[in-house]
């Protein structure tokens, strides 16, 4: 252009997206992983201090697809041709239907969009049966997406409807031919981290206990709970049959890897905002074991301080002056967690367990099912893994 005399340019610059519309083989189901990256700084006496360095995760997926006939050829070609591109994935655990047709020229597509990880200047795509097409959202709310594009064809009610995801595919990968026309192998995705921010809620944590959220989801017991104790300690070895150790302190680091069942979307949207507030290994929080670590000796009174419980040798083991503790205690009806002050000795053969609030119920020693640790925690990895089974679970 020529403005005034003056010669005027610009650049125009664009991403070309291609659908890779192979779905999953479902039986084998689809991981989501979402990594954070902290900074950890420990000294040798276990003190640490960390710092965030991502805003939102990388977000990468892999399942397994069994393609046939006129499948197994547009999946040769696409790969072959666009490897190296950026794809555009459907979120295929986040599909949705829509609730009214879509007429040809239409900008708005009437959906349900809670729990689902639908957002403003994403990917979306519209299919009915081999027919589909890619947009990019202009707004969402709970009912309808809005297009930045009007739709090129028609779409009746029921058609699906993906959020989107861009993605490159890794340098290597291998399929393999079953027959002459079937296709099967396993699939993994790297979302390009400008474009495929993840679907990550807001929302306030539901328990907190002197500032620090308390996890008081249940463990999937049928695949139970790893425990790994570890301390720090450094060796000199002379090899001659003399060795020197120096010893961080007197008590063990210790980790639990925990797997929960997330049966609906509820649960999942639930699961995912605590997983934002967490940020990775950033923020710590209790986390209620479900462990049955004391036995209650005597009831608790609602305004007491303190209450005793068998002796476990937890005198040995547990230090609320060195390392944050809170117990959780269950009932038939209720489950109360407070911070813990100290722990005694009674040579009777008890133990004294002092909280810093009181419960403000009263609890009857024959009504306490469990009483269980709840120790300080942050996530061992900025790696978190969801292993999608179906789009609901």
């Amino acid at each position: 252009w020529i403005v005034s005399g003056v010669s005027v340019g610009f650049e125009l610059s664009a991403v070309r997206i291609v659908p890779f519309f192979y779905p999953p083989n479902w039986n084998k189901g689809v991981e989501e992983t979402l990594e954070w990256r902290t900074t950890v700084g420990s000294s040798f006496s276990g003190e640490e201090q960390r710092q965030r360095i991502r805003t939102y995760p990388r977000r990468s997926w892999s399942y397994s697809i069994l393609v046939q006939q006129d499948k197994t050829r547009a999946v040769y070609f696409d790969i072959l041709g666009f490897q190296n591109k950026t794809l555009g994935l459907p979120v295929w655990s986040d599909k949705s239907m829509t609730t009214a047709t879509v007429n040809a020229g239409s900008t708005v597509v009437s959906v349900n969009t809670t729990g689902k990880g639908f957002a403003a200047g994403a990917v979306v795509f519209l299919q009915s049966g081999d027919l589909v097409e890619t947009h990019e959202v202009e707004s969402v709310t709970s009912t309808n997406i809005t297009l930045q594009k009007a739709t090129t064809n028609a779409f009746p009610a029921g058609s699906l409807v993906y959020p989107g995801a861009v993605v490159h595919l890794p340098t290597s990968l291998t399929l393999r031919r079953l027959t002459d026309a079937i296709f099967e192998g396993s699939l993994s995705f790297d979302g390009v981290p400008q474009d495929t921010d993840p679907y990550m809620p807001v929302q306030a944590a539901t328990e907190t206990l002197d500032g620090y959220e308390v996890i008081t989801r249940r463990p999937n017991w049928a695949a139970g709970i790893d425990t790994t104790f570890q301390y720090e300690v450094d060796e000199l070895d002379y090899r001659s049959g003399i060795k020197l150790r120096g010893v961080s302190r007197d008590y063990p680091s210790t980790m639990y890897r925990l797997r929960y069942l997330l049966r609906n979307r509820t649960e999942i949207e639930s699961f995912r905002a605590m997983l934002a507030r967490l940020h990775g290994r950033y923020t710590p929080v209790f986390v209620n074991l479900f462990t049955d670590d004391f036995k209650l000796s005597g009831n608790i009174v609602s305004s007491g301080l303190g209450f005793q419980v068998y002796d476990n040798h937890s005198d040995l083991g547990v230090f609320p002056d060195r390392h944050p503790l809170a117990v959780s205690i269950l009932t038939s009806t209720q489950l109360i967690t407070r911070r813990l002050d100290s722990i005694t000795l009674d040579e009777s053969g008890l133990i004294g367990i002092e909280i810093m609030t009181p419960t403000g119920v009263l609890l009857l020693e024959s009504d306490v099912m469990r009483i269980s640790l709840c120790p300080l925690c942050r996530l061992a990895s900025d790696r978190v893994t969801i292993n999608w089974l179906t789009d609901s679970v």
